[in-house]
């Protein structure tokens, strides 16, 4: 009898390389190893990267030599001595690290900020910008989070006293 069908696996975040995904899933009882297949893009082949078996308390695979910015898709099998278990559900995933913030911020406004993009984007395309937006004696906890478009200004619903930067990656 195979061992259940894992769940998908996850991955690092923040992601630590452009190049490299680490990914990580939970114990499936009755494994005595795991394999994690992978695909480049939407039509690359199918194939085993990483074969654990024997190694059932191993719970974390880095696949290496990535191509920045471009997609992959993971599956899991759990392993028993005698067969293998069906694939998990996909992970889809962007080979990419974080940005640095963009660069040169500017109010142009009471409710109203530019800025350039960063000069290093993490391998990907910029998809959104997080503005955290807090008044001048709250915490950044408090904040009132406000996502943007991929564009290089934005009009807020309050001024933006104290405002930090975070870029959002399709990962």
């Amino acid at each position: 009898t195979p061992p259940p069908t894992p769940a998908a696996p996850t991955r690092d975040y923040p992601p630590l390389l452009r190049t490299a995904v680490t990914l990580q899933w939970d114990e499936v009882t009755g494994a005595d190893g795991y394999r994690v297949y992978a695909q480049r893009g939407d039509y690359g082949e199918v194939s085993l990267v990483y074969d654990g078996m024997g190694l059932g308390d191993q719970l974390s695979y880095t696949h290496i030599s990535l191509e920045a910015g471009v997609s992959y898709t993971y599956w899991l099998t759990a392993l028993s001595a005698a067969s293998e278990s069906t694939r998990s559900s996909p992970l889809e995933t962007v080979a990419a690290e974080l940005s640095g913030p963009p660069t040169e911020v500017v109010s142009t406004g009471p409710k109203e900020l530019r800025w350039k993009y960063p000069r290093d984007e993490g391998g990907t395309s910029v998809k959104a910008f997080q503005v955290l937006v807090s008044s001048y004696d709250t915490s950044l906890s408090e904040a009132t989070v406000n996502w943007t478009a991929a564009q290089n200004d934005w009009v807020f619903d309050q001024p933006p006293w104290e405002t930090t930067f975070m870029k959002s990656h399709e990962l």
